[in-house]
């Protein structure tokens, strides 16, 4: 890629990274991070651009109302969303409407009292996770059948493209999310802990391993030997 190009390819893993560091500036409910995380992938996948996203992650705190109510009827089920944004309930529906169809149940589940509505067509890519296709008209989502994923593959493969300025506009805010830097932090980053004067102390966790193994390959190539006599 040309440094002089406008726009660039962002791939699966910086994209979640991104979007998930993000939502968590905004302090969701953690069980929502990455159900939230993946409607913005896609709405930026379906629509082709993330222009939208900065604004609409932050947004959704204000929308988190009530839980949702179900009103089962013989041929739907009610959704009334309490006046949440899409994203915040479009894998709930998504798995309402899944469920139904894997009990031989009717598929179709309609909300309402919904926020950004024309959001749920995140839905049938969230849909593809389940092998299934799912339908959206309007508030309407259906599940008619089974289909081979495509969409996450694809962008797997091929990544997003993105302006360049809106990606890394996006990617420094998304660093809000982190640790302040300090030495102390770099120190205890990961599970391998250093002391002051850079000696491997030990680890965060009960992990075995022997660091003298790390340490060999070097001394060896420096015609040297290990401490202990090995």
């Amino acid at each position: 890629m040309s440094p002089t190009t406008s726009t660039l390819q962002a791939s699966l893993r910086e994209c979640r990274m991104v979007l998930e560091r993000l939502v968590l500036i905004e302090r969701l409910d953690p069980g929502l991070t990455p159900a939230v995380r993946d409607c913005a992938l896609f709405s930026a996948f379906h629509r082709r651009g993330f222009d939208h996203v900065r604004p609409t992650i932050e947004s959704l705190r204000a929308t988190v109302g009530r839980p949702p109510i179900l009103r089962e009827h013989a041929d739907r089920l009610e959704v009334d969303c309490g006046g949440a944004h899409a994203w915040l309930v479009a894998e709930a529906l998504t798995d309402l409407a899944v469920d139904l169809f894997r009990r031989g149940r009717p598929a179709t589940v309609e909300a309402s009292n919904i926020v950004a509505s024309d959001e749920l067509a995140v839905i049938p890519y969230l849909g593809e996770a389940h092998r299934l296709e799912v339908h959206v008209e309007g508030p309407r989502l259906s599940v008619v059948g089974g289909r081979v994923p495509t969409s996450l593959d694809q962008i797997r493969r091929e990544g997003i493209s993105v302006e360049r300025e809106v990606w890394w506009s996006l990617f420094l805010r998304a660093n809000d999310a982190l640790a302040p830097d300090s030495f102390e932090s770099r120190r205890h980053a990961g599970p391998i802990m250093v002391d002051a004067e850079g000696r491997v102390i030990g680890r965060a966790d009960e992990d075995e391993t022997d660091f003298n193994l790390l340490a060999e390959p070097a001394l060896l190539a420096a015609g040297l030997k290990l401490p202990n006599g090995g």
